[in-house]
């Protein structure tokens, strides 16, 4: 029972909206300047009636964001994201949100486009705006309806506290000058320049015969990867999430009340392991009565006891997801699709990396003049492009010193030798302790659905499916034998859908995929 006393938590949250909201002047007095704060990010009321759009409605458009950086200087990416730019407008318009300095981006986009299909460029839009990353769909709005049916970017605070904290102690002990402060204070300021992108949508919405488009700004933050509803007002979300809110599940709980329209809350465990934890990359709701649910059940590959644990607890923890789908839904169709194995580095990739990291240590040591040209480079493309440079120059130049062929049996004897030589442990001890920076999960849930204009629940239009290249840990026929299982099910999930497969092979490895880089804007009309 609630202490009458006490405020509620969502009065709490109010009280804290209005605290956070530039002071109304009197009858009189000049209004004191706006600042970027209060334009952009500040919290507004929540709006009347909210209803989440489901992946399932019709939709207008979708959007992307490509800044010239993020794609064009990234290797893979430009081909990427002209995919999935062709492919989506062959259904529908698209919407290229990108960085209203970077006005190259519009001419590679319309040459490259161009060459796949000069008639698709009708269904193009070009939105000046302010992009630092492809990540749309995190730092993107959420789209709702309010009681009057008018359409709301639910545009939620794209941050995160504990990488904010992070920041700063790398400061305090690196310095301003540390190459890994450097590179944090530059994400940093690119999700600062991504969280004003809704604005510059919601404009173009207006502008486009959406007046009623207006932006609303949850006091949370609920990145739309991490999101999910199944059109009848209950929602799903990680456990991520909520972590990012200290815990404080009824605070939330409150928010997404009020802002969402969530008459329910189901948290999900994320995957586990150095890996993004959105919900989009294991579970989707496909239509009203139908979950996706992940599996991952290939056999361990990788090297290292920390990795044959890991693969293990993905097992547990996405079997107590299902539990906890089925215990609150009982009535809806769960099914869980094969997915190609999880990406643990090999013996074989752990040797080469030991190697790299010696190798190049070597090379940097020898070399000052290259040590300085590293410690300049400031943008973080240019100095993981760098860093590849020189680590390819100095395998290329040990190798011959050594006289061992990179991937031989003496080049393994040798990185054993050179660890035993220059710490307390041994080539095998050190793959046993081996820890991954990062786990690449590669998925088929991070997919796109763009519903015909007469679609009602999932029955016309097409879906984006990503595809994967074969490796060491997939052949192509087994790929391909999945790809046709996962195509099955999606068919018959959405009659009449087609299913398009666009090769993912290069954004994977960023830990994201179609789902993570679109936003699907409804119609007017639901």
């Amino acid at each position: 029972m609630m202490d009458a006393t006490r405020p509620s938590c969502f009065a709490c949250v109010c009280l804290a909206w209005f605290l956070m909201c530039p002071a109304v002047p009197s009858h009189g007095q000049p209004a004191s300047a706006p600042d970027e704060q209060t334009l952009f990010f500040a919290p507004t009321a929540p709006p009347d009636g909210p209803d989440l759009v489901p992946a399932w409605e019709p939709v207008s458009s979708l959007a992307v964001a490509l800044p010239l950086q993020g794609v064009f200087a990234r290797p893979g990416m430009d081909e990427f994201m002209i995919d999935l730019i062709a492919a989506a407008a062959r259904w529908t318009d698209v919407v290229v949100l990108h960085d209203e300095e970077q006005l190259q981006t519009v001419s590679r986009v319309i040459a490259a486009v161009s060459r796949r299909d000069a008639a698709l460029l009708e269904r193009l839009h070009f939105v000046p705006a302010r992009v630092g990353t492809v990540w749309l769909r995190d730092y993107g709005p959420v789209f709702a309806r309010d009681a009057q049916g008018r359409l709301c970017l639910l545009d939620s605070v794209y941050k995160d506290a504990r990488f904010e904290s992070r920041v700063l102690v790398e400061r305090q002990t690196q310095g301003a000058d540390g190459p890994a402060y450097r590179k944090m204070a530059a994400d940093l300021a690119k999700r600062r320049k991504d969280d004003t992108a809704p604005v510059y949508l919601a404009q173009h919405l207006r502008q486009t015969g959406r007046p009623d488009a207006r932006i609303v700004r949850p006091p949370a933050q609920v990145w739309g990867g991490d999101l999910a509803t199944d059109g009848q007002g209950n929602l799903f979300i990680s456990t991520e999430t909520l972590i990012m809110h200290g815990g404080k599940r009824d605070d939330l709980d409150a928010i997404l009340k009020k802002y969402y329209g969530a008459k329910s809350v189901t948290y999900l465990e994320p995957l586990p392991g150095p890996t993004v934890k959105h919900l989009d990359m294991f579970f989707t709701v496909v239509s009203e009565d139908t979950f996706f649910l992940a599996s991952y059940d290939a056999p361990y590959l990788g090297a290292g006891v920390y990795g044959q644990y890991l693969n293990d607890e993905i097992v547990r923890v996405l079997k107590r997801n299902e539990d906890r789908l089925r215990a609150k839904f009982p009535d809806r169709q769960i099914v869980r699709l094969p997915m190609p194995p999880v990406v643990f580095a090999t013996r074989e990739e752990v040797v080469k990396d030991f190697r790299d990291l010696w190798y190049t240590t070597k090379l940097l040591k020898e070399t000052p003049a290259l040590r300085e040209h590293l410690a300049r480079a400031q943008d973080p493309n240019e100095r993981a492009e760098l860093e590849r440079k020189i680590t390819r120059r100095a395998v290329e130049q040990f190798s011959k010193e050594f006289s061992v062929e990179p991937g031989s049996e003496q080049e393994e004897q040798l990185v054993d030798q050179l660890i035993r030589e220059n710490s307390n442990t041994t080539l095998e001890e050190a793959i046993q302790n081996y820890t991954p920076q990062v786990v690449i999960y590669k998925t088929y849930l991070n997919s796109v659905h763009l519903p015909g204009p007469g679609a009602s629940s999932g029955s016309a239009g097409a879906v984006l499916v990503p595809r994967y290249s074969p490796d060491a840990r997939s052949s192509a026929e087994e790929l391909a034998e999945m790809e046709a299982q996962v195509q099955a099910v999606y068919e018959a999930a959405l009659p009449g859908v087609e299913v398009i497969f666009i090769n993912c092979d290069t954004v994977i490895q960023l830990s994201g995929a179609l789902h993570c880089v679109t936003v699907t804007v409804p119609r007017s009309d639901g």
